[in-house]
């Protein structure tokens, strides 16, 4: 029986063996930025780093029933966790997901917020403009005691 011409065959074959290389090449790149992100995040609380390892896991790890999955990412949660999560998104009269999803926008945001306010604060630091202790304690007693 006869499947196709030879080159018919070595078109498709070439063409999978691209699709390969291209697929290797993209997890390779990817594995290389998630390295770097890695890197930046280090320094941060362990709410970020948690985080950051869900996406991980999101991306190499198979779908499983053990995993709850929020618009194709997989996040871990304990079981003490996930209970807390579940009753309050309940008393709130939403589904689960999407309260998660809002507590971590709102986290972000709030991190944002932080971010930028330090910077805001080594800038004022560069240019000099700063408080010393002593000062900072008199303006709290003439804001606490008027």
């Amino acid at each position: 029986m006869i499947l196709g011409s030879g080159s018919s065959v070595t078109r498709a074959s070439e063409a999978a063996k691209k699709r390969t290389i291209s697929s290797v090449k993209s997890q390779k790149e990817l594995a290389g930025k998630l390295a770097e992100l890695e890197s930046r995040v280090e320094a941060h609380d362990e709410h970020i780093t948690a985080l950051f390892e869900a996406i991980c896991h999101s991306i190499f790890l198979p779908a499983s029933g053990f995993f709850r999955i929020l618009k194709g990412m997989e996040v871990h949660f304990n079981s003490n966790l996930e209970a807390r999560l579940t009753e309050r998104a309940t008393q709130q009269g939403r589904k689960p997901e999407e309260f998660v999803q809002d507590v971590v926008a709102r986290y972000l945001e709030e991190e944002d917020r932080l971010i930028e306010a330090v910077k805001r604060g080594e800038d004022a630091l560069e240019r000099g403009e700063y408080l010393t202790h002593e000062q900072v304690g008199e303006r709290l007693r003439r804001f606490l005691h008027p």
